[in-house]
């Protein structure tokens, strides 16, 4: 997306070439990558051949390789998953290049608590009330979080109501914001959340 993350499945393309400007190559050995992402790791070997004394065509045809691999989203998730290939030629020469990539599938947690109660999800039922402040708490767990990303309706005895939070704090990646009800009336509170992989 906009910013640089993914949230499904990623089709990875894979181009090696050993043809340098003067003609002179080797040709390819073998091809393989390796996908990391926190301690998740695979390895797969894409082209490989052993094979002594092949023809000029031959030396032709397996100066480059391409290849399309899909990256399981899910299994590699992570702000800084990346994929390094490996490309050997039949004279020795190695070269390896790698790409970080941002991928989250993971939508944010959202929790309203209202003064000491216990959470309710993302929507707070009808509460009425006198006399009294009351100040609900919004908690967002997400990782890639973006306090622009919230948005929040509130009505009260059934109208839209108006109604700022407080600066957020962070946490690790709990993300908390208030808001204070200071007028008699019954209330409700929605609140929604995006986080910058657009989930």
């Amino acid at each position: 997306n906009d910013n640089g993350f993914y949230k499904e499945d990623i089709t990875v393309h894979i181009a090696v070439q050993d043809k340098p400007d003067d003609d002179n190559y080797a040709a390819l050995e073998s091809v393989s990558y390796q996908i990391m992402s926190g301690q998740v790791q695979e390895y797969k070997e894409l082209y490989h051949t052993s094979k002594t004394g092949i023809s000029e065509d031959e030396l032709r045809q397996s100066a480059s390789f391409s290849a399309e691999e899909l990256i399981d989203a899910v299994k590699f998730e992570g702000n800084e998953a990346s994929i390094e290939v490996t490309a050997l030629d039949r004279a020795g020469n190695k070269t390896t290049s790698t790409q970080i990539m941002k991928i989250d599938v993971t939508a944010p947690e959202i929790e309203i608590t209202f003064d000491q109660e216990e959470p309710v999800g993302d929507r707070l039922p009808d509460l009425s009330f006198s006399k009294t402040e009351r100040r609900p708490a919004i908690t967002v767990t997400e990782k890639n979080f973006d306090a622009s990303l919230v948005e929040w309706e509130v009505t009260r005895d059934g109208e839209p109501y108006h109604i700022p939070v407080s600066g957020w704090s962070s946490e690790g990646d709990r993300h908390q914001a208030t808001m204070l009800f200071t007028e008699d009336g019954e209330y409700t509170l929605t609140v929604t959340c995006k986080d910058l992989a657009d989930n």
